[in-house]
């Protein structure tokens, strides 16, 4: 067999696919109005795109850019963009890069299973960018599994444009390694290249876990994003929806999944939003008192320590309680010192002491430190590490081993500094007798 012959058995194969797939899903449609039930199209207003692998569904929506949610609106991202998102993306900054809004590609996905791996299928996929004055969500979806090459072929058409950033919720773990598996194992190339992918989660970890604790997208909606979700479905019960429609191919069921996942990149956007306009100016905003200390931590990160201390400050103005008071002023006390302003980080690490209704080191030995090596002042350094055996000794909520481990640095240091001062007594005293 020659070449050519080889290209039209190809050519004739995909045309029997096509064929097949187009019977299959007439007989769908025909069986589904037989029966008293609703297709896809009838459920979800869309669109079918034809593809070299078959026809697969999609809806779009074009939504006005002033479309409120919640406490906000799509159009407040224009405000602040892109402050705030260097921090999370600082290849941007080093690379110079002029990031523009329709550069983003936003995006979420609903599968047949929650674990990932080889066997678990994306069916239905949301897409959202700005186009415009408006945001556009393209729900590209399967309606069984011999769709799977239509969808990603379909996908990839989007995907060729020229996206520079995507943004998910815990896609980095989840959804984009799943996205990569499918076009694997479809033997399709993966036309998405974008430089960066920012995963929310971890900013929203970082910014509200303190207070939150739970940081699932659901919660975060609620309790920053002000926005209450009515009768939407929960992410686990989609699988078995998905499941019972290829059975049954009635698709009513259906239509609460398309709007969850609508809502989902509709909530990536308005998060994006709200962490940039918390990092770029947190002391203008009105902020609960551990989030300005999560705040704080972040700028520590980047080494703004005047910043951090700023955020440190306004926290302990703030309604804490004993426990995350001690914890802000220790956090507030470093980054005190490291800015040189010694008298303030002093100042903190004596409140520390006072505050506190058990033994805790680290205030003991910052000053011992401070005393021993920047003033000087052996006297007030031996003082200070007296003290703090004292205190120890009669310490009874400390384990055995860890009170016998700071009883030893605390005695190796207070020798080390009554060395110091005898050497210091010794030598001022020849200066006398000279």
């Amino acid at each position: 067999m020659d070449f050519r012959e080889r290209l039209e058995k190809i050519e004739n194969l995909k045309s029997k696919v096509h064929q097949i797939n187009s019977t299959h899903q007439k007989r769908s449609i025909d069986y589904s109005k037989s029966s008293g039930k609703a297709t896809i199209a009838e459920i979800v207003p869309g669109n079918v795109i034809d593809t070299p692998h078959g026809s697969v569904f999609f809806a779009e929506h074009t939504i006005p850019l002033d479309t409120s949610y919640g406490n906000t609106s799509l159009l407040d991202i224009q405000k602040v963009f892109p402050a705030g998102l260097h921090i999370w993306l600082p290849q941007l900054e080093r690379e110079n890069n002029d990031l523009k809004l329709d550069e983003i590609l936003f995006f979420d996905t609903e599968t047949t299973g929650l674990a990932g791996g080889s066997g678990t299928y994306i069916f239905l996929l949301g897409l959202g960018y700005f186009k415009e004055e408006s945001f556009v969500v393209r729900q590209y979806f399967m309606s069984d599994y011999h769709e799977e090459e239509a969808l990603l072929w379909a996908v990839n058409q989007l995907f060729s444009r020229d996206f520079k950033l995507l943004v998910s919720y815990n896609g980095k773990a989840y959804d984009y390694p799943l996205l990569q598996t499918r076009y694997i194992m479809m033997r399709q190339p993966f036309q998405l290249n974008v430089s960066c992918h920012l995963d929310l989660l971890f900013p929203a970890r970082r910014l509200w876990k303190r207070r939150l604790l739970d940081c699932s997208l659901s919660n975060i909606e609620k309790r920053i994003l002000k926005i209450y979700r009515n009768e939407d479905i929960p992410g686990y019960l989609i699988p078995n929806v998905y499941f019972r429609y290829v059975q049954n191919k009635d698709a009513r069921s259906l239509k609460p999944i398309f709007s969850h996942n609508l809502q989902d990149i509709i909530s990536l956007v308005l998060l994006t939003t709200k962490i940039s306009q918390t990092l770029d100016d947190p002391l203008s905003m009105e902020q609960f008192a551990l989030d300005l200390c999560s705040i704080g931590k972040i700028y520590e990160g980047y080494k703004d320590f005047q910043y951090s201390s700023r955020c440190y400050e306004e926290a302990l103005k703030g309604n804490l309680s004993d426990q995350e008071m001690l914890d802000t002023l220790k956090l507030c006390s470093f980054a005190y010192k490291k800015q040189g302003e010694w008298e303030k980080a002093e100042s903190s690490w004596y409140d520390i002491i006072s505050l506190s209704s058990q033994f805790i080191l680290h205030p003991y030995e910052e000053l011992a430190k401070y005393y021993e090596h920047k003033l000087k002042d052996f006297h007030q350094a031996v003082s200070i590490v007296d003290e703090a055996l004292s205190r120890l000794k009669k310490e009874n909520n400390i384990s055995w081993n860890v009170k016998t481990q700071w009883q030893n640095s605390l005695s190796k240091r207070l020798d080390r500094i009554k060395k110091k001062q005898e050497l210091l007594k010794a030598k001022n005293e020849n200066k006398n007798a000279e």
